[in-house]
This record gives structure tokens, C-alpha cells and sequence, in this order.
């Protein structure tokens, strides 16, 4: 969302906290374009549905649990158009941390479409990007999903095992 303010403030540059906004003010009485700075994206996992923690200011992005739900367009537009966003000011690095135990073929797709953002938001050099994928050290098939991803991304992944996600 794109905003013009226009009005004069004693204080060269104001910040002002208004309804979880944070307003940019200007004292030269120009239009300048500014974003309504976006909130945090948080969704608590559930059995089915994947949990996502993403922090706008940290850069800071992570999706936990599982995700087989059987129409995921609705819930991935969401996370999508909240990365879209992102991307127009981000943190100077992003890290994306991929916790998930499991995600279905309906996922992987937007999974990376996800992935797909991050790779333009690096390549234009907006934000320093590294993909964290994280893997059950007996689950050989999550490992393989992420190597696959990463061979089709030109995004730095690191591959961590751990013994219980």
C-alpha cells in the first residue's frame, strides 16, 4: 500500500506509532511516497497447517510443523502477499528458516512460490537472503526436498540436522 502524506512538522523527521503503523513526517511540506510499515506475520500451527513466524524489522522468516492441507491457495496467498511486501523494504539479510517435519506435493508448490521471492528480492540485491533447511536426522526424504529446492534457486541454503525438529 502506497501513501502520500502531505503536511508540515516542527521535527525534520517524526516517527510516530499509530495503530501499529509507523508514520513517516516530513517538514519540507512535501508529497513524499511512503509504506504503511507492514506488521509481523504470525499463524499458530495446527494439526495440518504449517506455523509461521516472520518478523519484518529482523528479517527473520520462519514456517514450523507440517502441511498437508488439502487446499492450501487460501493460506499460502496470505504468507505470499505478506512476502510480496516484504520485499518492497526489507531487512538488509533475510533468513528463512524451513522447520517442517513434512509438507505434500500441493505445498511444494507454494513453497516455492515463496522461495521464488526471496530469489528476486537477492538477486536485485534488496536483501542478503540465506535459506536455513532443517531435517530430522532419520528423515532422508525432507533432506531431498531441500536439496532439490536448492538446486533449483540461486539462494545460499545451509542444510542443519538435528535430531528432533
Amino acid at each position: 500500500m502506497l501513501c502520500y502524506i502531505r503536511h508540515r512538522m516542527t521535527i525534520a523527521l517524526s516517527f510516530f506509532y499509530e495503530n501499529n503503523f509507523l508514520l513517516l513526517g516530513d517538514s519540507f511540506n512535501l508529497g513524499i511516497p511512503i509504506h504503511f510499515i507492514m506488521e509481523n506475520l504470525h499463524i499458530h500451527a495446527e494439526k495440518k497447517k504449517p506455523g509461521i513466524a516472520f518478523e519484518k524489522y529482523s528479517g527473520s522468516l520462519k514456517i514450523t510443523g507440517n502441511s498437508s492441507i488439502e487446499n492450501p491457495d487460501k493460506f499460502y496467498e496470505e504468507v505470499v502477499n505478506w512476502l510480496d511486501e516484504y520485499t518492497i523494504q526489507p531487512a538488509k539479510e533475510t533468513v528463512f528458516s524451513m522447520q517442517m517435519e513434512y509438507f505434500n506435493s500441493s505445498s511444494a508448490k507454494h513453497l516455492m512460490r515463496l522461495f521464488r521471492v526471496l530469489e528476486r528480492a537477492h538477486a536485485d540485491n534488496k536483501t542478503k537472503v540465506l535459506i536455513k533447511w532443517y531435517h530430522n536426522e532419520h528423515d532422508g526424504s525432507m533432506l531431498e526436498a531441500g536439496e532439490d529446492y536448492a538446486s533449483m534457486l540461486k539462494v545460499p541454503f545451509t542444510f542443519i540436522e538435528e535430531a528432533d525438529i
